[in-house]
């Protein structure tokens, strides 16, 4: 039972799981499979694009790296670190100092530090900072897609799509309906390529990783 705008009941209203119980019956009646289906199109994860409205921390979160220029609005970033690089001509980096988040958005200055002096050649601003995706997404019905790593708005998820299902249908589970197909969930949704130089992110995603990383370090030191 497979959701679309196409068919003129809202998905996750009485309506809907009254068409879906009636299917399940039918089902039942001819002995056919029912799989369920828990999203309003693709990818699973948003309810119906309502998961990403209930909370920011809820909303698609990556990492990324710019070079030269950020070209996210400063309304949806937090901006981490600013490196100046320096590069001699045609080759990688070669030294880089960091630079005073003071300077993130607006014109940089080389701060005094104890790097080794910028090559005589490139010379190049590195942006890392903390995106959230706005809530302006026309694929998402003007909202955007969920983080996937928050696992609050995962919970959030399940309570609005599969617990629903298996409050009033529930006795059907494992018999007349096998499972809940989910579709394409993805930690980088990058359909049209604008996220290249993007990770998945989360709060508290960083001391996860100095937590796991410490850990490996005991036990291989």
């Amino acid at each position: 039972m497979h959701a679309r705008n196409i068919t003129g009941t809202e998905y996750l209203s009485p309506e809907w799981f009254q068409a879906v119980d009636f299917c399940v019956k039918e089902a039942d009646r001819l002995g056919l499979a029912a799989w369920l289906y828990d999203e309003d199109g693709w990818p699973s994860g948003t309810a119906g694009c309502t998961i990403p409205t209930m909370n920011e921390r809820f909303r698609e979160t990556h990492l990324f790296i710019s070079f030269g220029s950020i070209p996210h609005h400063p309304d949806d970033i937090e901006v981490l670190r600013v490196y100046t690089a320096g590069k001699e001509y045609g080759k990688r980096a070669q030294s880089y100092r960091i630079n005073s988040l003071d300077y993130a958005l607006k014109d940089f200055k080389l701060l005094p530090n104890e790097s080794r002096p910028l090559p005589d050649g490139d010379i190049e601003v590195i942006y890392i900072y903390r995106w959230i995706a706005p809530l302006c997404n026309e694929r998402f019905r003007g909202a955007c897609y969920v983080n996937l790593l928050n696992a609050d708005a995962t919970d959030a998820f399940i309570q609005a799509t599969h617990e629903k299902y298996f409050a009033l249908m529930g006795q059907e589970f494992g018999k007349t309906i096998p499972g809940i197909f989910s579709d394409d969930l993805t930690l980088v949704w990058n359909i049209w390529r604008t996220k290249e130089n993007a990770l998945p992110w989360t709060d508290g995603l960083s001391d996860m990783f100095e937590e796991r990383m410490a850990t490996v370090c005991l036990i291989t030191c």
